[in-house]
């Protein structure tokens, strides 16, 4: 986005022009790629949850985290895998293209396991199957949410700058945990995105 600045004996107006880079000298963090690589670490333990079998099920996510980065007080950006609420997981290509991407940026990025019910909600599931897999799933990743900001001096992330996105079922997830950040102040997220996907569980506030 570039900006335009109109200045009247009063006011002053910015306007962001879309589809225009920003403006900045080339390498700008968080806009270009600065970083030649990202530097994965699989596995980390975010929680534990019990499912709808009432199975305790550990949760774990993959940290992407600039390669040689000095700076201590990053952005940071959940990212939720797609697959019906159902299947699915943490290392799918697009969440993956997509953590490595921003963290060549200069981003934290994690990409997260959540609890998955047999079904989800495909075919003829019943739609109480369904409402469960979206509540766990939102639930895991505002638990996740809730682990970076927790140990945010030890991933050096700036704990107002944390963002959430994803594709499909991800995407669904990604904004229910935006929507519901006034309800759950730790888990609030500054910014949600969706690759494709809608807001389905509750009314938006705000």
């Amino acid at each position: 986005t570039t900006i335009t600045t109109t200045t009247t004996s009063t006011t002053t107006t910015t306007v962001f022009l879309p589809g225009l880079p920003p403006p900045g000298a080339a390498p700008l963090r968080y806009r270009d790629l600065v970083f030649p690589s990202a530097t994965t670490t699989s596995n980390i333990v975010y929680g534990s949850a019990v499912n709808g079998s009432s199975v305790t099920v550990t949760l774990p996510l993959d940290l992407y985290d600039p390669t040689g980065d000095t700076v201590t007080q990053r952005p940071a950006i959940v990212w939720v895998h797609g697959g019906s609420f159902c299947c699915g997981s943490k290392t799918s290509a697009e969440i993956v293209d997509e953590a490595t991407t921003f963290a060549r940026k200069g981003y934290v990025n994690v990409s997260i396991s959540y609890r998955l019910e047999p079904g989800g909600c495909t075919g003829s599931v019943p739609i109480t199957t369904c409402i469960l897999a979206m509540q766990e799933a939102r639930e895991d990743a505002q638990t996740a949410v809730r682990f970076l900001r927790t140990n945010a001096a030890t991933y050096g992330i700036d704990q107002s700058r944390i963002a959430i996105g994803g594709s499909s079922a991800g995407a669904i997830t990604a904004l229910n945990v935006g929507f519901s950040s006034s309800e759950h102040p730790t888990a609030a997220v500054g910014r949600a995105v969706s690759l494709s996907g809608s807001y389905t569980l509750g009314a938006i506030s705000g």
